[in-house]
Parts: C-alpha cells; sequence; structure tokens
C-alpha cells in the first residue's frame, strides 16, 4: 500500500503537479520542470522506510538506524564533495540529481543487506487482518501528521514573506533537527526491546529502559542544543554563508522546540511498539493541524519568527500530551533520569 501511494504521488508529480507547487504556490519557478526527478526521490525514499524496517524487525538495529538517514547524508556528502571538486559550483539540478543518487545507493545496500543469506529474521505469527488494516491505517494517519507537520510551516511561510525569509527559515528548521538527531537513533534501536519487554509484561524494566535511553539521548544532545544556543549565527555563517546569520534568532528557538522532543523521551516507539498507535496517531494529527492554524496566525502577525514560536509551543504541547499517553496507557514516566543509566545493559539482555 505505501509503495503504491509513492507511485501514486510520484506519477502526479511528474505529471504537472509538482509544477504547479513550485511556480503557483511556492513562486519558485526555478524548480519547474523537476517533477520527474522529485518523483524518483519521493520512490527512494519509500524503499528506504520500506527497508529500515525489514532491518529493523530482523533486529539489524544497526543497519536500521544507518538506514533511516545517516546513510544517504553520507552517501550525499560524499557525491557533493566529490562532484563539486571535479565540477566547481554546481546547479540546482546538478545538486538535486546527486541527492537522488545518494537515495538510489542507500536503497542498493539496503537491498544487499536483505539478501543475504542466511537473513532470516524473528518469526512471527500473520497477524489478523482487522488489526493490521487498523494500525496500518493509524500509522497512515500519523504519518501524514509528521508530513505536514514537518512541511506545514514552509508552506504557510511560502504565502506571506519573500523567497529570502522562506530561506532564513528553512536553513534554520534543518540545522536545529540536529538537537533531535541523537533521539531519532534511539527510537530505531529501541522498538525490538519494547515489543520483548511489554509482551513479558515488564512494565518496571521497560520505563528504567526508555529512561535511561531517553537519557543517553539528552546527554549527547546537550552539547549540540549549547553550541547552538550560544553560537547560532556563527555556525549559520560558516555552514551557509554571511547572509543566513540573520537567521540566528529563528534557530535559537528552533533549536529549544527539538530540545522538548528530546527531553520528553522516546514516546513514538514506546506507543506504537505496544499497541498505542492510534492514541499516537491523533496526538500527532491533532499537533499537526493545531500548528497550521496557529502558525498561520503568528506569522500574519511576526512574521517568521511567529512560525518559530508556534512550532515551538505546539512541538512542546504534543509531546508532553505523549508523556501522558504513556503513563495513562502504561503506567510509566519516560522523562530522562540519571539513575536509569545503569540499567542501559539490559538493552543487550532483552534482544537474547
Amino acid at each position: 500500500l505505501t509503495l503504491a501511494a509513492c507511485v501514486a504521488l510520484g506519477l502526479a508529480l511528474a505529471m504537472g503537479v509538482f509544477d504547479w507547487i513550485a511556480v503557483d504556490f511556492l513562486h519558485t519557478p526555478q524548480l519547474a520542470g523537476l517533477g520527474p526527478l522529485a518523483a524518483v526521490w519521493i520512490l527512494f525514499m519509500c524503499f528506504e522506510a520500506l527497508l529500515t524496517e525489514i532491518h529493523r524487525a530482523r533486529l539489524r538495529i544497526v543497519r536500521a538506524s544507518l538506514m533511516q538517514a545517516p546513510m544517504a547524508y553520507l552517501f550525499l556528502l560524499i557525491l557533493l564533495f566529490t562532484i563539486g571538486w571535479i565540477l566547481g559550483v554546481l546547479s540546482l539540478v546538478q545538486a538535486i540529481i546527486l541527492t537522488v543518487s545518494a537515495h538510489a545507493l542507500t536503497v542498493f545496500t539496503g537491498f544487499r543487506g536483505v539478501i543475504e543469506p542466511g537473513s532470516g529474521g524473528v518469526q512471527a505469527g500473520r497477524p489478523a487482518t482487522s488489526r493490521f488494516l487498523k494500525s496500518g491505517f493509524a500509522m497512515v494517519i500519523a504519518g501524514t501528521g509528521s508530513f505536514v507537520a514537518v512541511n506545514g510551516p514552509t508552506w504557510l511561510l511560502s504565502v506571506f514573506l519573500a523567497p529570502s525569509e522562506i530561506a532564513l527559515y528553512g536553513v534554520s528548521m534543518r540545522t536545529a533537527a540536529l538537537v533531535s538527531f541523537p533521539l531519532m537513533v534511539v527510537s530505531t534501536v529501541i522498538p525490538p526491546i519494547v515489543v520483548t519487554l511489554s509482551e513479558s509484561e515488564d512494565m518496571g524494566r521497560l520505563e528504567r529502559v526508555a529512561r535511561g535511553s531517553g537519557t543517553v539521548a539528552a546527554l549527547v544532545s546537550a552539547p549540540i542544543l549549547l553550541t547552538l544556543l550560544i553560537a547560532a549565527g556563527p555556525v549559520l555563517s560558516l555552514a551557509f554563508g554571511p547572509f543566513y546569520r540573520d537567521a540566528a534568532p529563528l534557530l535559537v528557538v528552533l533549536a529549544l522546540a527539538n530540545a522538548a522532543n528530546v527531553l520528553t523521551g522516546p514516546t513514538a516507539p514506546i506507543l506504537i511498539m505496544t499497541g498505542h498507535e492510534r492514541a499516537f496517531a491523533m496526538i500527532g494529527s491533532v499537533g499537526a493541524l493545531t500548528m497550521l492554524g496557529v502558525g498561520f496566525i503568528a506569522t500574519r502577525t511576526l512574521g517568521a519568527i511567529g512560525m518559530a514560536l508556534a512550532v515551538g509551543l505546539v512541538t512542546l504541547t504534543a509531546n508532553l500530551a505523549s508523556v501522558v499517553a504513556v503513563r495513562r496507557f502504561l503506567g510509566i514516566w519516560i522523562f530522562p533520569s540519571f539513575s536509569a543509566l545503569k540499567d542501559l545493559r539490559s538493552l543487550a539482555r532483552a534482544r537474547h
């Protein structure tokens, strides 16, 4: 179903929808004609997500974690450095082609791991059709909400602000996401452990593992956050050029929003892997719609900084709601805790 949806979306983009979005909605005519490339890009990203889940189901946690994003970024950096060194300054089309190529290499690497001899994983019975459809529908809703939450601010900004201001916001958003990267890694590692402990009804151990892993993510995120808070302007200027130094206030606000995400712990994998994906989908979709509404008002009133404040407020509220949901359904807290670090050894034992 996911692949079919990706193919349908890709065909729509290739047949003119992408050009309409680029010219009439985003007011960036230089993107016109890139619909086929966007379609291929989406298809490769869909395969990446599928292969990530296959490797995770086979308890290949490291490979699943790499497939989720870092591998594509690594291939992209290698290609940009190599081709950029040969050709000099790259055009937009050349940069997009290299990006698509990086995702293609990631998919090829993932497929090689799937077809390796002896790559069998955890054996499980076929789930009931109704349960599968309900869970699948919930995850589609959750995925749509996540997509809107990530891209919605840029959509709204494109309506009210100049392209230069949108560029400042986009760079700030991508840079601030570095704060949440350690939590993303944790969220790809712990799902099999969450399933094992929840099926054995060992809620005490699950709480210690969740809080311990969340604490590790917070500790790794802390120096990233402090660097962005103290030297937001210099970081942006060094990484992207002097023009982007003006995005420092946006980066500070969005970095704090990502910090709120980290400090509330790995709520997403815990809700999803314990059978409460509908609650997760509800929180995510309501949060995304709220972000659009609040962001619309804030952007018209305060501009880009208003959107950043709206994102921070809604992110904090949605994550606190997820924490409350975990407490309600499972009876555990998942806030980071230094006392839980000693229980991280159970991560390895829980896999066996």
